[in-house]
């Protein structure tokens, strides 16, 4: 190919498809004229390799990525057997996630025998530069690591909403709500389409309950039970808004919500084999429930029809019943995987939430406790799944014990293996470098300093940090041109540390924990101030005394789950595309988000005609199932584009669309092991103000991949 390019420097990077639709790494080519410019940045090596899910017929392979300029950074696996030789034919998808991240791949099933050891190594590959080769055979074993193949078990999830019963699931007969069916009909080409419209009474239901199944029992009027009467597939719509029979019919369709209920693999089923237990559920758990519109065929095609006796039948045992079957609440699980890692005076516990949550809640508070020895020392109760306690003897054995809470009662308790608190030197030093490091930051983003030697020459700790801001220091100085091309300035820039510990981390480097509170407000020319608030658990590395690495410490200290709950505790790689007719062309995708040199938005033209249904969600649903899980740290941990697209499409009924992965303008749903996973958020678009404002990190580059949903 020709390429046309200015004066200067420029980086080629390039990438081949094989015949499977596969991506390779990116190689990177510079050319140009004058003196070339300095080293493209390479990502570290990656940390803290993990498997996960081993329990499971496709165990995880995960490890910690970052790089020293905080961008993106990719995960690249590579599975060996006990000898060191390469597997052949397996193919691992590379994950991509921001610097700092727990980044994960799935082994495809069957792809391991039971029983048998084998190794795997980890490579991390920046999107803009050179990636580094894989871990020979003679590589550290910190890189190259073990796994042996277990015998699954019975498949369970941590989070799910059917876990395995501790009794028997119980079943509920819940009844309609009369009237049930509408006497209006709705418009269709040469002929009448007509909707019944029922609404569950589910007081029968128990709180906390979590559905397994759910059917509708319907009863033919116009056919006895000796004629041979054919059941087609219904098309069942969840009402998003409430309707009553003194409403027409065209106000239930309006109702309706824009797609029909299906099952998970999109397939047409009898209404007596169709499991409506997702819309149960959804209901129980919004509290919002406006009942079900019911049809043959669709305002497009009008279809024969069929009666069914309502719920002013005569013979109860015909009327309309919806028949649920749940296991009933109880109290949580003990927590999982319960740690203590020691720091100077003080100490981190990490756990993982219980195997069965006991409801269909999420919402678990944790009680804390530390003792030395027999005396319990320092108490905390908290909804994450971590805690920091300082105040602490240094040198003396310290136990933790963790219980669950809900509304339905207490957990068994957990212990951790003691860990006894260490003393660091000038432990105090390097706290206030990380201080100073994110004061040079502020400085850049403000244009206080110019450039990064300068702001680093503001603090006394300079040494400890240069390094590490020169290789963001580029990024932070675009990122303040670009706005001020745009008539916006970074008027203020804050960074709050609070729960420090200082400790000794692997290799003889010290680490520093804390829980970073980030905020920064722009202002444009006419003084509108534009805040932005995120808080992180930060892990700072410090190698020989100087700053050499940045990332969530949550994703560094996680113990990865045996079972599929694995999938929450890393960014997970969405399956490879079985052949190149699942790459779809340019043409194909959505609609671009249109950016201007500096990287910045630029303005979305109106819209033209009426906005689309999926884009106008139900406000107070969104707030309210916004609020109910906001304290769950997990649900959000990657972003808030995660717990946002929950809260609309959970919240706010907005819609799913339909697409193939890679298509941008599809809120994908895909699957990670048995579990449902709906993992991609909508990007923003003309017909939805309210998704572009929130859904930031498909906002920031045509290339990002959105947000991981769950």
């Amino acid at each position: 190919m020709t390429l046309k390019a200015a004066k200067g420097w420029h980086t080629l990077h390039a990438r081949t498809v094989d015949s499977a639709g596969l991506l390779s790494g990116t190689s990177t080519f510079q050319f140009g004229v004058g003196p070339k410019p300095a080293a493209l940045l390479v990502p570290d090596r990656p940390t803290t390799l993990q498997e996960g899910a081993i329990d499971t017929p496709a165990p995880l392979l995960s490890g910690v990525v970052t790089s020293p300029d905080q961008a993106r950074v990719s995960g690249a696996f590579a599975l060996y057997d006990a000898s060191g030789e390469e597997l052949p034919g397996v193919v691992l998808p590379q994950p991509s996630e921001e610097s700092g991240s727990r980044v994960a791949t799935a082994v495809p099933e069957g792809t391991l025998v039971p029983g048998t050891t084998y190794q795997w190594a980890m490579r991390a590959c920046g999107e803009a530069r050179a990636p580094r080769g894989l871990p020979s055979a003679r590589s550290p074993r910190r890189t190259r690591r073990p796994i042996r193949c277990r015998t699954p078990g019975p498949s369970r999830s941590r989070r799910s909403r059917t876990p395995p019963p501790r009794s028997a699931p119980r079943t509920a007969r819940a009844r309609t709500a009369p009237p049930s069916v509408t006497r209006r009909c709705t418009w269709a080409p040469g002929g009448a389409s007509w909707r019944s419209w029922l609404k569950e009474n589910l007081a029968a239901i128990p709180a906390g309950a979590r559905i397994t199944d759910a059917r509708l029992k319907l009863h033919r009027a116009d056919c006895s039970a000796d004629d041979d009467c054919v059941e087609p597939a219904p098309t069942l719509k969840d009402l998003a808004e409430a309707w009553s029979p003194e409403q027409s019919g065209q106000a239930l369709a309006a109702a309706a919500s824009d797609e029909a209920f299906d099952t998970e693999e999109g397939l047409p089923l009898p209404l007596q084999d169709l499991n409506v237990g997702p819309l149960v559920a959804n209901w129980l758990e919004t509290g919002e429930n406006h009942g079900l519109s019911l049809q043959v065929g669709d305002e497009k095609d009008a279809a024969p029809g069929m009666a069914y006796h309502s719920s002013r039948a005569a013979d109860p045992a015909k009327r309309p019943r919806l028949v649920v079957s749940y296991i009933p609440s109880a109290a949580p699980g003990a927590p999982q995987d319960v740690k203590a890692v020691p720091a100077y005076g003080g100490l981190l516990a990490t756990w993982n939430a219980p195997q069965d949550p006991g409801s269909a809640t999420d919402a678990l508070k944790y009680t804390v406790v530390v003792r030395k020895g027999a005396t319990e020392v320092a108490r905390q109760t908290v909804d994450d799944t971590r805690a920091v306690f300082s105040g602490l003897a240094n040198g003396a054995a310290h136990a933790v014990t963790v219980s669950a809470t809900s509304e339905f009662g207490t957990s068994k308790t957990t212990d951790s293996v003691p860990a006894k608190p260490v003393k660091v030197a000038s432990q105090d030093r390097y706290a206030q470098a990380v201080r100073d490091y994110f004061e040079a930051r502020a400085a850049l983003l403000k244009g206080t300093h110019t450039t990064a030697e300068k702001a680093a020459a503001a603090s006394p700790h300079a040494a400890m940090f240069r390094d590490l801001l020169a290789g963001q220091a580029p990024d932070l100085i675009l990122t303040r041109e670009a706005n001020a091309r745009h008539g916006r300035h970074f008027s203020q820039v804050e960074a709050t540390l609070d729960e420090l510990l200082t400790g000794p981390g692997p290799d003889d480097t010290v680490v520093v924990r804390g829980r970073v509170a980030e905020r920064t407000v722009l202002t444009d020319k006419d003084g509108d101030q534009e805040p932005e608030e995120g808080e992180v658990p930060g892990r700072f590395v410090f190698a020989d005394g100087v700053l050499r690495m940045e990332a969530d410490d949550a994703a560094v200290e996680v113990t990865m789950p045996t079972d599929e709950a694995a999938a929450q505790a890393a960014t997970v790689a969405p399956p490879a595309e079985d052949s190149l007719a699942d790459i779809v062309s340019p043409e194909d995708e959505g609609l671009p988000i249109e950016l201007d040199a500096g990287g910045m938005l630029v303005d979305d033209p109106a819209a033209a005609g009426p906005p689309l249904a999926y884009a106008a969600p139900n406000h107070s649903g969104t707030a309210s199932w916004a609020k109910r899980h906001v304290s769950i740290g997990w649900d959000h941990s990657n972003g808030c584009a995660n717990i946002v697209s929950k809260a609309l499409h959970h919240g706010g009924r907005m819609k799913i669309r339909k697409g193939p992965r890679r298509n941008l303008k599809s809120w994908y749903r895909g699957k990670i092991f048995s579990k449902r996973v709906d993992s991609f958020t909508w990007p923003p678009r003309p017909t939805s103000a309210s998704t572009s404002r929130t859904t930031g990190a498909a906002a920031r580059s045509p290339a990002t991949t959105p947000g991981r949903v769950t």
